[in-house]
């Protein structure tokens, strides 16, 4: 069974039941394609794509997490596989909203914000 397949089923029942709770549910790090085809066509659902440079990406999970930037490195390169074995690239083309994570923190969650409520 292939890994798409493998948790398409899972994350749908996650969702799901905290949608059951909330009428807005946000869900970090989906790469999966088929979960987002499966989201856009049963529910109201908007997808953001944070486009961030690595070195940006690293100094933020290291700070984050409390690790050095090589421990974030590390971290992000397992993350990095799972995005090329899932096609991330789809998944990027077919967001609502990119947000340029460049920004500052405060930047990025205005602009989140802004999405959210439109």
């Amino acid at each position: 069974m292939n890994l798409k397949r493998k948790y398409l089923g899972h994350i749908l029942n996650i969702i799901n039941e905290q949608l059951s709770n909330s009428d807005v549910v946000i869900v970090d790090g989906l790469y999966i394609d088929d979960v987002v085809r499966v989201l856009k066509e049963n529910y109201n659902c908007k997808m953001m794509y944070l486009e961030t440079d690595n070195n940006i990406r690293y100094e933020r999970i290291a700070k984050r997490l409390s690790i050095t930037i090589e421990q974030a490195k590390k971290e992000n390169k397992i993350k990095e596989r799972l995005k090329d074995e899932v096609g991330i690239d789809r998944l990027i083309k077919s967001a609502d909203y990119v947000i340029d994570g460049n920004k500052s923190i405060n930047e990025v969650f205005e602009a989140t914000k802004q999405f959210i409520a439109e």
